[in-house]
């Protein structure tokens, strides 16, 4: 493997990298994705739902705190826009609205979410 190819794989925080051999001439790193295997782009809008560990956090749970200062999204499900995508990891803007009969309710929030506790319905 090249030793400048090597360096910066070394150098990677935000992709796992996957064990490789010195003489490979391939590499496959998987990306990270929402709970139910789909990505997400930045400037582009979705329909999401949020796990139920996202909206109803444990007591003293350290990443709204960390990532949001303090702000807990109130709704289980948000239209928004993706900002930004860092790792697995999402920063959004949106407003809340009711999948049943698809009424925005207009209460926004934004802020970044784990993609593991994020679903995506569907891009709007």
């Amino acid at each position: 493997m090249n030793p400048i190819i090597k360096k910066q794989l070394k150098k990677c925080t935000v992709a796992e990298i996957p064990p490789y051999a010195e003489d490979a001439l391939h590499l496959f790193i998987k990306k990270s994705v929402a709970k139910n295997d789909q990505t997400c782009l930045p400037g582009h809008y979705y329909e999401i739902g949020l796990a139920d560990y996202l909206v109803h956090p444990p007591k003293d749970y350290p990443f709204f705190i960390n990532w949001n200062a303090g702000r807990v999204p109130n709704h289980s499900y948000y239209r928004c826009e993706v900002q930004q995508v860092m790792g697995k990891m999402i920063q959004v803007t949106g407003v809340s609205f009711s999948p049943e009969d698809e009424l925005v309710k207009a209460e926004p929030w934004y802020g970044w979410l784990p993609l593991d506790g994020v679903e995506i319905i569907k891009e709007i």
